[in-house]
């Protein structure tokens, strides 16, 4: 119900149900949210360990928090060793922006393109993880935010030089295993793999996927179309974290107060205002909350 609120631009009434339910987590800054996140994320992750079925997901407003996000549980994953063997790092795209990502046994992905003509193959725990010779072909086609994980790397001569990344698509009914290649599976506009990590995600390119549990990160940025789709994304739980000291310069421009000196200075200088220190606790709470809801 308290979802559906956000839809009718109620999110006041909704963030007070969330509230109540203990969802709302406070966070002096930026960094201590990030890490409030990664280590909720994960410790939800090993408690499902035995229950893979179990999915959750990270959101984020931008690329940035994304990458450090995906990399930071990616290490703790590698340590744990559920991600294993050795990267193997490409191009990629999400069809907006293009970085370098490294991949590995282990990795969750998300597709950013489609493909109706790829082969889907039946999952057969005995066969070889990277010979399509033992795989018997069920299906075609692969489309825009299938998610799953790779099982298997193997260097490639169609092109040369490329990569197959060996892929288990998420599919309750009938998953499927496909072949993505590091240079053919291209977004149509952009240069670049078009697949990438899905361990924390754009809330924006979260939208089709459904997950049981969320993880999700307030922004400045944050408008009643992002906070719905967000909102919407899980089946059983979502939790939200809020940056003190973004609230209180959010609250400051509406308040129309004066930036502090230092702030000036360093805005002049090229500093990203994020990463100045804020001195919090001018605003209750509660206020800080009206700020969001009215954002969202």
């Amino acid at each position: 119900d308290a979802v559906y609120r956000f839809a009718d631009r109620k999110a006041g009434q909704a963030l007070y149900t969330f509230l109540h339910q203990e969802a709302l987590h406070w966070c002096e800054d930026k960094s201590s949210m990030i890490t409030m996140v990664v280590r909720d994320y994960l410790s939800y992750r090993l408690a499902n360990r035995a229950n893979p079925t179990k999915k959750a997901l990270v959101l984020a407003l931008s690329n940035k928090d994304v990458s450090e996000l995906n990399q930071r549980i990616r290490a703790v994953f590698r340590k744990l060793g559920f991600i294993h063997g050795n990267e193997r790092a490409v191009r990629v795209t999400d069809g907006r922006e293009q970085w370098e990502a490294p991949f590995a046994v282990g990795d969750e992905v998300v597709l950013r393109t489609n493909n109706k003509d790829m082969l889907r193959y039946h999952i057969d725990e005995n066969a070889s993880t990277t010979d399509e010779s033992q795989w018997i072909p069920v299906d075609v086609g692969v489309f825009n935010r299938n998610t799953g994980k790779i099982v298997g790397i193997r260097s490639s001569a169609d092109p040369a030089g490329s990569v197959d990344f060996i892929v288990d698509l998420d599919n309750e009914k009938n998953p499927t295993r496909v072949i993505i290649n590091s240079d053919r599976f291209r977004h149509q506009e952009k240069a670049g793999m078009a697949m990438v990590h899905n361990f924390a995600t754009t809330i924006y390119a979260s939208q089709g996927q459904t997950v049981d549990q969320v993880y999700l990160m307030d922004s400045d940025r944050m408008n009643f179309r992002l906070a719905y789709v967000g909102m919407s994304r899980h089946r059983d739980d979502v939790q939200i974290y809020l940056n003190e000291s973004e609230l209180h310069q959010r609250l400051d421009r509406m308040m129309g107060r004066a930036e502090p000196l230092e702030a000036r200075i360093a805005a002049q200088q090229g500093n990203p205002m994020e990463e100045l220190p804020v001195q919090i606790g001018r605003y209750r709470r509660s206020e800080m909350l009206q700020a969001v809801a009215l954002a969202w």
